[in-house]
């Protein structure tokens, strides 16, 4: 009974004992069983997975790749917890050296010897695991350049020529490319509303792969725009005759002529009148049939004229002649 009772009254004190000060110590294991916790994570493994690119070494200069490839790789792995934390991916690499690579076809299996910058990670898989592609020799050509332009020009006027300076370019890619190509386009020439000649710095519209040798030269477009030529009848011009001392007639006085050229360019000359000459210098009396000469100002072309001139020179002499 005794020690029943020395049991029950020893159960009661230590019972007092942990109730005191009970919040403290439930925040005491708390914070042993945190702190544990972090130590347990901080030596545990992360994975991690990231795209590294490839990198080819020592790649023979006749030589390029002519098929798609891919220019990364998805890399996963496992790295310690201390070594994720601050783990620098950005260095990682694939470098493959090709010293010693031909045209063809070419094939290559990734492995953990290729990878640079990772020596701290268990690899786990790169993806992909192979890379498969074409090798072809490098060549160089001389190709034309074709200029391309888009838009209209203003009304009335129409596109005299559009050239290209120097007409003519080299380039460098691999031989399957280049064989097939015998002109570069250029980049569209905005001839929208435009009523002016002009030039312009013109880029070129190079497909993928191909390489333009064009030592720094600028390639120019030199765009030549003229009015729009309309015709016009002239009735009834006035024909002189000159040089010579006799008395002469042409037969009929005025003739017609068709003209072709710039609008205001006919309306002035509509507006000043035209004259028209027939040369008699040398001729002895008699009856020719003569074309009469006309001064037209540049950019007018004479179409045709009519009727034929009958000039008659007499016998006599002008009074003034003798």
């Amino acid at each position: 009974m005794l020690s029943k009772n020395f049991f029950i009254l020893n159960h009661s004190i230590n019972f007092k004992i942990f109730r005191k000060h009970l919040a403290l110590k439930l925040i005491s294991i708390f914070m042993a069983l945190f702190i544990w916790f972090l130590s347990k994570r901080k030596f545990e493994p992360t994975r991690v997975n990231f795209s590294v690119p490839i990198i080819f070494q020592n790649f023979p200069e006749k030589l390029q790749i002519s098929s798609n490839f891919p220019s990364t790789v998805q890399l996963t792995g496992m790295l310690g917890r201390q070594s994720g934390q601050n783990f620098p991916s950005n260095n990682v690499q694939i470098v493959i050296d090709m010293e010693r690579v031909n045209p063809g076809y070419f094939s290559y299996t990734l492995s953990e010897q290729d990878i640079r910058g990772a020596s701290d990670m268990q690899i786990l898989s790169l993806s992909p695991s192979k890379l498969e592609f074409d090798i072809e020799w490098v060549v160089t050509k001389s190709v034309t350049l074709t200029p391309r332009y888009h838009g209209s020009l203003k009304e009335g006027y129409i596109l005299k020529s559009l050239e290209i300076i120097p007409h003519q370019t080299q380039i460098q890619g691999v031989q399957s490319q280049v064989t097939e190509l015998t002109q570069l386009f250029t980049k569209s020439i905005d001839l929208d509303q435009r009523s002016e000649s002009f030039s312009e710095v013109i880029s070129l519209d190079v497909p993928d792969k191909i390489r333009v040798l064009s030592g720094g030269v600028d390639y120019l477009a030199q765009v030549s725009i003229k009015v729009l030529p309309v015709r016009r009848v002239f009735k009834n011009v006035k024909i002189h005759v000159t040089g010579s001392d006799y008395d002469l007639k042409i037969n009929p006085e005025v003739f017609n002529i068709h003209l072709e050229g710039p609008q205001d360019v006919l309306n002035r000359l509509a507006e000043e009148g035209l004259l028209a000459e027939i040369d008699a210098e040398g001729k002895q009396p008699g009856s020719y049939w003569e074309r009469p000469n006309i001064t037209l100002p540049e950019g007018v072309v004479l179409l045709q004229q009519w009727p034929p001139i009958s000039l008659w020179i007499k016998g006599q002499r002008t009074e003034s002649s003798e």
